[in-house]
């Protein structure tokens, strides 16, 4: 998979072929419904058996799907495609279910999707795919002409295929992360994140990323931030925008809460509190994500797979209108769920106290 450098300031690069075909599409299904067999995949799809290993092991190398003995699955990227994939053929009044009951009484079954349907909507994509040559977002709807002739608009492909190009660009970042405790509808709109660059904070380029990260703070017009960690340089550059004047409101969680209330931070804090632009509330749910988002800029960082440590060095960065109002929905989530640090600290003091009051009892 040969990423894609977009900041979303120019007009889209695409790939050279769609994200997904027919047969890729058809196992997501089959798969997206429970775990199978290549003996189950040859049932159920139209798929030729000389084809089906080598499908699925394409899935596989793609992180769409993981095998375990001769059972397939889907990963939690397949999972999220699939879930795109059903949407679709919803719209072109496709529903199809399995044939199991059909199985145990003949031995075999109808195709659980048929070739023809996939092939349409494997065009469907591909008029989504030509449409994003064009610098505008990908329409989400398309025309689509049933087997009697009928026109039929179908919702959902620029949903599909915005998602397949997301998980084409960034599926080792999203595998390789904890997606626990990111809501569902930022999960299910991760394909407002296609047009991102995934960058690396190693130590070769520490200073370079580190410039991108500070000019996204100084060219904007104000700051929401959900954090669970802070470092120094961080806390100087967001102070000096608070200082000229910017309106920063900044969701962090307990364990950071205490931290800026004690050395190195505290004499920054101290100094900043009494700006009222400036806003810290505390998160009453996990935090795992890191998110700042501007009037011009999103950058977005996961916990690593197992969730107990940030991952610091990777992170997403985007300037298109649609990851600014993702980003946006995603911090509102957190806000929504959280208390200004002056009650948190007043709760979190009477929690104490209540403490230490039942432990004399």
């Amino acid at each position: 998979m040969d990423p894609m450098k977009n900041t979303g300031d120019e007009p889209r690069p695409v790939p050279l072929t769609i994200p997904l075909d027919a047969a890729d599409m058809t196992i997501l299904m089959v798969l997206g419904q429970r775990p199978a067999t290549l003996g189950d995949l040859s049932r159920l799809t139209w798929l030729d058996p000389s084809q089906l290993s080598l499908v699925a092991g394409r899935l596989v190398h793609r992180w769409l799907a993981e095998q375990s003995g001769a059972h397939y699955c889907l990963t939690r990227s397949g999972t999220l495609l699939s879930e795109k994939i059903r949407a679709v053929l919803d719209g072109m009044g496709e529903r199809p279910e399995f044939a199991d009951g059909e199985i145990e009484r003949t031995g075999k079954s109808s195709p659980y999707l048929s070739r023809g349907v996939m092939e349409r909507v494997e065009d469907l994509l591909m008029e989504a795919h030509r449409n994003a040559v064009t610098p505008s977002a990908t329409p989400n709807h398309a025309a689509h002409v049933d087997e009697s002739g009928t026109a039929r608009i179908v919702p959902g492909i620029g949903d599909l295929y915005s998602m397949a190009v997301t998980m084409e660009k960034f599926i080792d970042f999203f595998e390789s992360h904890s997606l626990d405790g990111v809501p569902s509808d930022a999960l299910e709109s991760l394909g407002n994140l296609a047009r991102a660059e995934l960058i690396s904070d190693i130590s070769a380029n520490f200073s370079h990323e580190w410039s991108r990260y500070r000019q996204i703070l100084e060219e904007a017009a104000w700051i929401h931030g959900v954090s669970p960690f802070a470092t120094p340089e961080i806390a100087d550059a967001i102070g000096e925008r608070v200082i000229h004047g910017l309106k920063v409101v900044l969701v962090i969680t307990p364990d950071l809460a205490h931290t800026i209330l004690k050395e190195p931070y505290l004499e920054i804090a101290r100094n900043l509190f009494r700006y009222r632009n400036l806003k810290f509330r505390v998160s009453r749910i996990p935090v795992r994500v890191g998110l700042t988002v501007t009037d011009k800029a999103l950058s977005f960082g996961l916990f690593s797979r197992s969730g107990q440590v940030y991952d610091s060095v990777y992170d997403l960065i985007c300037s298109s209108p649609e990851s600014l109002e993702w980003g946006e929905r995603l911090f509102s989530y957190y806000l929504e769920h959280s208390d200004p640090l002056p009650k948190y600290i007043i709760k979190d003091a009477l929690s104490s106290l209540l403490s230490e009051d039942d432990q004399e009892k």
